[in-house]
Formats: structure tokens, sequence, C-alpha cells
């Protein structure tokens, strides 16, 4: 009796098993490789975000997301850091997915910023795509877009003013901050509030980087130049 007590008694501490590198790719092969034919796009676009809030974190994928989701909806756009980040050919995010969709075609797209012709080749050669101009915003606020949302907003009468104010944006980009006559982004703050203030528009966005992605993205459909231009710089 006393000796089945004591049986009773004893403990026997039970721990995790240790699974090697194999086992867990073994396991992952098998978690992954019926679905991820049905699951994965057919390509992925790495493009520039930032770490810096949660206002610009993936305000480049969102916009193409936008621009061309319809048209290539087989296609994801993923924000995955600074221009710097994306150029390493050793870039963790990259090797994870390339690693774990082996179907999915994958290729890098950057701003131009500064870069010269010899640098955009160089980044070519290994597989990374640079825009024409020098940021996104060079794009979605094109003067073709800018017409096209006054017409949207049937006030066709306010073309002239807004392209105007626009202008006028830049010019102090310039001579104020220094920045080069083609840098529309270190514009697009006070191209927004005086498109804003001339159109009189509401619910289009609290500040620039909502109004680009939600107002100015939508109106970059086909038929217009600068969807063109983009489509033809990315996927081309």
């Amino acid at each position: 009796m006393c000796r089945l007590l004591i049986l009773l008694l004893q403990t026997e501490n039970i721990c995790p098993a240790k699974i090697d590198k194999a086992i867990w790719n073994h396991f992952l092969d098998l978690a992954l490789a019926d679905f991820s034919e049905l699951i994965a796009p057919k390509q992925i676009v790495f493009c520039e975000g930032t770490d810096k809030g949660r206002k610009c974190k993936n305000f480049d994928a969102e916009v193409y997301e936008k621009i061309f989701g319809q048209k290539y909806n087989k296609t994801r756009f993923v924000s995955i850091g600074s221009c710097t980040e994306i150029e390493k050919i050793e870039n963790k995010s990259v090797k994870i997915v390339k690693a774990i969709l082996e179907s999915t075609e994958t290729l890098k797209f950057i701003d131009r910023d500064d870069r010269s012709d010899e640098q955009i080749k160089d980044l070519l050669s290994n597989g990374i795509k640079t825009s024409k101009r020098r940021n996104l915003e060079c794009y979605l606020l094109d003067d073709e877009l800018i017409k096209k949302l006054c017409s949207t907003l049937g006030k066709d009468n306010l073309i002239e003013e807004c392209l105007k104010a626009k202008k006028e944006a830049v010019e102090n980009s310039i001579e104020q901050r220094k920045n080069p006559r083609d840098d529309i982004k270190s514009a697009s703050g006070e191209i927004f509030n005086k498109l804003r203030k001339i159109l009189a528009f509401t619910q289009c966005g609290n500040n620039e980087s909502a109004f680009i992605r939600d107002t100015m993205a939508p109106l970059v459909t086909e038929d217009t130049n600068v969807y063109k231009e983009l489509e033809k710089e990315i996927f081309e």
C-alpha cells in the first residue's frame, strides 16, 4: 500500500521536444505547399515605406494599389522600408517572401530622387527599377490630375487658379527652403492647403498624404498620361 502511494505521489516533468531546422522546414513545406499557389499573388512589387509613424508607413504601396489594383489584380505592392533597405541584395523581407512564395515573381521599384543616370543603370542591373520623376508626389500632383480634380468637383472655372497656386507653392519651396525645382513632395503640404482653400472641398483627407492617397490616386485612371507613365516604368 505504501509503495502504491509513493508511486502516485511521484511527478513527471513534461518538456517540449526540440525541433531541429530540418523538421521545421518540413513542417512549413507541408503547411504551405498545397496552398501557396492558391493564396500567393502572381507578382509582388516591393516599394518604399518608412518606419517614422503610421501616416507614411505604407503610403507608396497603398497609392499603387489604388491605381493598379483593378487592372493588375494579381499584383501586390508591399512597402518594406527606405530606398537604401530595398537596394540591399540580402534584404530579409524579400528573402522571406521568395522562400515562402516560390511561384511569385518579385521586383523592386523606388523613387529616382537625385540619382544619376549611371546609378539608375547600376540599380537596374541588380533588378531594381527607378521612377523617371523624383518622387511619387510628382505624379499624383501633376497638372493633369489637378485639372481632373477641378472637373470632378464641377469647378473647371478654377483650373487656372489651382495651377497657379501649385506653381506658387513650388516656387516657395525653392526660394524659402532651397529645395530642387522638381521636388514636388517638399511642396505637397502647401499645394494641398492651397487647393483645399480654392476648391473648398471637404472629406478629401486631413493632410497631404491622405489627400494624395484617397482623393488624387483614384483620379489616375487608364486614360491619363500619369497612369501610362507609371505603368510603363513599373511593369515593362
